[in-house]
């Protein structure tokens, strides 16, 4: 049988209510400054994971990739200077009496110029250790 008139299929809207948008990340945070002018630092950024006010069922579904990046700074070597320490006390004469000799000693330190938590290390620094 033939049919004269109408349509063979038919739509209507359904489920009109607004999609659930899913968690987005927020933009990167400038970075921060590095924690050492010298010696190796570091320097990161961040990001928030945006929660839609209707999450649906994945609520505990974290945002892809990382929250936080960190980068390695400041690699460099810090500057540092050498410098005498104080001399030591004189020693005892090697004579009472006709002309002796005495000694004295002083120590060459390197000292970091940027950071003062470094230790004191012996170097070489012009000039004499040993006084006589």
């Amino acid at each position: 049988m033939l049919c004269l008139t109408g349509e063979s299929s038919e739509t209507s809207g359904c489920n009109e209510e607004a999609c659930i948008k899913d968690k987005e990340w927020t933009e990167w945070e400038e970075w921060s400054s590095c924690s050492k002018s010298c010696g190796g630092g570091s320097t990161q950024r961040s990001r928030v994971c945006q929660v839609p006010e209707r999450s649906g069922d994945d609520e505990d579904k974290p945002c892809p990739g990382p929250s936080t990046v960190m980068l390695f700074c400041n690699l460099q070597d810090c500057p540092v200077s050498q410098e005498w320490t104080p001399w030591n006390s004189w020693s005892e004469c090697s004579r009472k009496c006709g002309g002796g000799t005495r000694s004295r000693n002083r120590i060459c330190e390197k000292r970091n110029l940027i950071r003062d938590d470094e230790e004191l290390q012996q170097s070489t620094c012009p000039g004499n250790k040993l006084q006589i």
